[in-house]
């Protein structure tokens, strides 16, 4: 069985809490290899969004806490480009104690383009990508963005929640164990306090000036950057989970219980009694005949006619009980209720509640 914690960059997978240790979604969908949102060889869909073959999803430069930059030093088996970007940073001040992170004019272009941009423009490629064969170059220590992202979910929105439920506990605990390094190292609270490793409070913070220089930030460590990454990396290795549970506090209680709340909708699924086609869906038909036809939600779905029959039959009035009688009755169709789940989770159906 793989788990949820095997996904996650290697110096965090012994002292994640137990919820990291249930069973991952498989996510065959997204294949980094063979890019899944790619456009096929047999040529692109007018009903499809597709990312460059140039950049895939790379398409983010990923804040790296100290402590992962430090563990990716140690690795031997880090290309050379990673340990130049590295050293560009820190040449262009643009490294903090706290880790490396964009430009302040990358993080607010990304911000302001990145729903038509992501996935597409060769100018926010992250640094760490490989264009010879598409590769990361700091894989496994994939930060809690790289580490939990996929363009397409197996169980649908209930994956995508799980995956959320996971970034969102890490990227707390990335932020809380970059600060505790530095406090463990002597830094003043005032050097602490002055970067957050959370993107949307980077582009808060992008938007106002510098509140330290390069120097007053790394004070006796201006020079010997790429040490303290390591001394960090050598900080966190050491603790147990009982020791980051106290780091994070109460913060990292809430999303313990929230990544449990995913996990419960995941393993478990619940779906509202009254569902109705999602107003989104477009039904694209396969041939004349109308025998088959490509649902496009959150991911296309081929199915046959009777499918969109089926789909038809969710009203918002009748609940579920009642539409599997009458595909039944009038269709001669033994609805499955694990595809009625299906349906919803992959936006085919939606809560007539919320549609309304």
């Amino acid at each position: 069985m793989s788990a949820l914690k095997d996904n996650i960059q290697p110096i965090l997978r012994n002292i994640l809490p137990t919820q990291f240790k249930v069973e991952k979604p498989s996510e065959r969908l997204a294949n980094c290899a063979n890019c899944s949102m790619c456009p096929p060889k047999s040529g692109a869909n007018p009903h499809e969004q597709y990312f460059s073959p140039n950049t895939k999803c790379c398409t983010l430069y990923p804040i790296l806490p100290n402590f992962a930059v430090g563990a990716i030093l140690e690795d031997s088996t880090i290309p050379n480009q990673t340990r130049q970007e590295f050293e560009r940073a820190i040449r262009e001040k643009t490294a903090y104690p706290h880790g490396l992170f964009p430009t302040r004019d990358y993080i607010l272009d990304f911000d302001a383009r990145k729903i038509e941009a992501f996935g597409k423009d060769e100018s926010l490629k992250c640094p760490y990508y490989i264009s010879d064969g598409g590769l990361c170059g700091i894989f496994p220590h994939w930060n809690s963005t790289c580490s939990t992202y996929h363009c397409r979910y197996e169980a649908g929105k209930d994956g995508k929640a799980l995956w959320d439920a996971s970034r969102e506990y890490l990227v707390d605990a990335e932020n809380a164990l970059a600060k505790y390094c530095l406090r463990k190292l002597g830094f003043s609270d005032t050097v602490i306090n002055s970067k957050d490793a959370d993107h949307q409070l980077t582009v808060l913070a992008a938007a106002q000036p510098e509140p330290l220089s390069h120097s007053d930030s790394w004070g006796n460590w201006a020079g010997n950057e790429l040490d303290l990454y390591k001394k960090c990396a050598a900080i966190v290795q050491a603790l147990s989970a009982t020791e980051l549970d106290g780091i994070m506090g109460k913060n990292g209680q809430e999303r313990q219980a929230d990544l449990d709340a995913a996990i419960s909708q995941f393993t478990h699924p619940k779906i509202p009694d009254l569902l109705i086609k999602d107003p989104s869906l477009e039904i694209e038909w396969e041939d004349s005949a109308l025998s088959s036809a490509t649902l496009h939600a959150r991911s296309p779905i081929r199915v046959p006619a009777i499918v969109v029959s089926i789909i038809e039959l969710f009203d918002g009035k009748r609940t579920t009980l009642d539409v599997i009688s009458a595909a039944k009755n009038q269709l001669n169709a033994n609805l499955d209720p694990d595809f009625i789940t299906y349906l919803y989770r992959h936006n085919v159906l939606s809560d007539s509640d919320v549609t309304r």
